[in-house]
């Protein structure tokens, strides 16, 4: 489809405004949020109130996507994209870097599903690369690790406190 014929979309109706902040407020906490407050919960206690919490909302909302394509209904909000970005990251980064292990999105067939459907909207799959997903949490731990344990520091980057690639894992991220 040529730039001509696009049809413009708001993620962000103004018949839907309330339905879709309330919508941000229910899952912000517990999902978006609640996959970095399990990860860095410094307590087991704390940890498993989060993890309880963020299963306890997919859950909620597996229930939600039996009866409807979308969060809000037939169409795509900014509630979708919100949703959409955590879902994503979860199965690679989540699960297993942050301990959000109790199952796996792929185990949840409507969430499972709404990905696919998230993914396949125009323009989506353009902006979307699992490669990028993967080198950003490869990289993560670097940042978390003592400096002389990261592979991917020289000297110089160990000194100044960051993590460097090497140029050949570019070739490797997938």
């Amino acid at each position: 489809m040529d730039d001509d014929h696009k049809v413009p979309i708001s993620l962000y109706p103004k018949s839907m405004r309330a339905s879709v902040d309330r919508t941000l407020d229910t899952i912000y906490t517990p999902i978006n949020n609640g996959v970095y407050r399990a990860g860095f919960a410094t307590e087991q206690a704390a940890y498993e109130e989060v993890v309880n919490e963020l299963f306890a909302a997919l859950d909620h909302w597996e229930r939600v996507l039996e009866g409807q394509r979308f969060l809000r209904g037939a169409v795509v909000t900014e509630a979708d994209t919100a949703m959409f970005t955590t879902l994503l990251r979860f199965d690679p980064v989540y699960f297993g870097h942050f301990k959000c292990n109790v199952r796996r999105i792929s185990d949840y067939p409507q969430r499972s599903n709404y990905l696919r459907d998230m993914f396949q909207l125009p323009g989506v799959a353009a902006l979307t690369t699992t490669a990028a997903t993967h080198r950003s949490i490869r990289h993560a731990p670097c940042r978390w690790a003592p400096r002389s344990t990261c592979k991917h520091r020289t000297t110089a980057a160990a000194m100044a406190g960051s993590c460097s690639p090497r140029p050949s894992d570019a070739a490797t991220d997938l």
